[in-house]
């Protein structure tokens, strides 16, 4: 894909976006005029995703429309004395050559105007940003792996995140989107993320795990953690 660029600043109306359309002002349409939209926004050659993102359905929409909400990033004392659900990511160095760092990885997802979303092998429970409630659930996806670490975060008080069951049912039960070109056109992983995007839903859950699809929604420390009883430490990156 080619590269791309984007002025937009979130979600909120008034920015400049690839598309010249925000989802505040898609959601002024009807349902239906809305989901054509989107749709159109896929069929769209003009769009370039830049090159380090993925080439989901996901992430064309976030990047077209603008969906670039980041986390507020603090330091291990602050998130520790902060409420809400612990969440912990762990990524690990892949074959590419030269392979990103971990740390780098995990500072796209923190500051990065906009961050990969789970590819085909890891979308299970849909198009998202993978995370575990439990830091050892967290840490066995790195098990075996070049230089694993994770990243801590927590959601905030005010996140949208519903149970994948419930998020689902209503998705089915929605018969607009259900009969729209959009939903004909994307693949089982993309819908349900955007469902979520287009309704407000920040994240869903299913047993141990939250799929994240607006980063704004956490609290993320400024600090990640080498596995293997390493201390957390700032990102060389930061």
């Amino acid at each position: 894909m080619g590269r791309g660029s984007s002025k937009a600043g979130g979600a909120g109306g008034g920015a400049t976006t690839p598309s010249g359309t925000t989802l505040d002002e898609l959601k002024n349409l009807s349902e239906q005029e809305m989901y054509d939209k989107i749709d159109d926004i896929l069929n769209d050659s003009n769009i370039k995703v830049p090159d380090y993102l993925d080439g989901s359905d996901t992430t064309k929409i976030m990047y077209a429309l603008g969906i670039n909400n980041k986390p507020a990033v603090v330091d291990e004392a602050t998130l520790d004395a902060m409420q809400g659900r612990e969440l912990y990511r762990t990524v690990y160095e892949t074959g590419s050559m030269p392979p990103p760092s971990t740390d780098m990885v995990l500072d796209q997802i923190r500051n990065g105007d906009y961050t990969q979303m789970s590819g085909k092998g890891g979308s299970a429970h849909g198009r998202a940003i993978y995370f575990a409630t439990d830091y050892t659930d967290s840490t066995i996806y790195g098990s075996g792996e070049r230089n694993p670490m994770v990243m801590r975060a927590k959601l905030n008080p005010n996140a949208n995140i519903r149970s994948e069951g419930s998020l689902a049912r209503q998705m089915y039960n929605d018969t607009t989107f259900d009969n729209s070109r959009l939903n004909r056109r994307l693949g089982g992983h993309d819908a349900i993320a955007v469902y979520a995007l287009t309704h407000g839903v920040d994240g869903w859950y299913s047993g141990t795990y939250t799929m994240m699809v607006n980063r704004g929604a956490l609290t993320a420390s400024s600090q990640n953690k080498k596995i293997n009883g390493h201390t957390w430490h700032t990102s060389t990156n930061a």
